[in-house]
């Protein structure tokens, strides 16, 4: 199973991202895939944040970014995920082994649902490099 960075989810929806066109073209490509994709709250909740934002050049409204996490979990493959009874064993060393201080809390949580997961977090955050026992990738840096 793939987790999903918010950082792809907003280049996949906002065109005036240099990343926008290769962000839709690795999306398009998950959801056609016969693989699990997992989207975290943490994902979720990061999207509608940064998405809705009034500093960004044309945010969207709650209604706009409510409708397109809508229909990320229409498809068969794509889940929530939340945090299970193991995590904070896997958050607690993730924070300690990665040296995580301030905003790198939110990768730490990514990254130890991954753990908790087994899964692989797919982001364009080079931060994640930090977490040596995280299976990381890179799909925009890769083309």
């Amino acid at each position: 199973m793939k987790l999903i960075d918010a950082n792809l989810l907003l280049y996949v929806h906002d065109s005036t991202s240099e990343y926008h066109c290769a962000a839709l073209d690795w999306w398009t490509q998950q959801l056609e895939a016969d693989r699990l994709i997992g989207i975290p709250w943490l994902t979720v909740s990061a999207f509608l944040r940064i998405s809705t934002h009034r500093a960004l050049r044309r945010p969207l409204s709650s209604g706009e970014a409510v409708e397109i996490v809508d229909s990320w979990f229409q498809y068969d493959q794509v889940r929530p995920i939340s945090p299970g009874a193991n995590f904070w064993a896997f958050f607690r060393q993730v924070v300690v082994e990665g040296q995580v201080v301030g905003p790198l809390m939110s990768d730490a949580k990514l990254a130890a649902l991954a753990l908790e997961c087994g899964a692989i977090v797919s982001t364009n955050d080079l931060d994640f490099l930090r977490f040596q026992a995280v299976q990381v990738e890179f799909p925009l840096r890769q083309r």
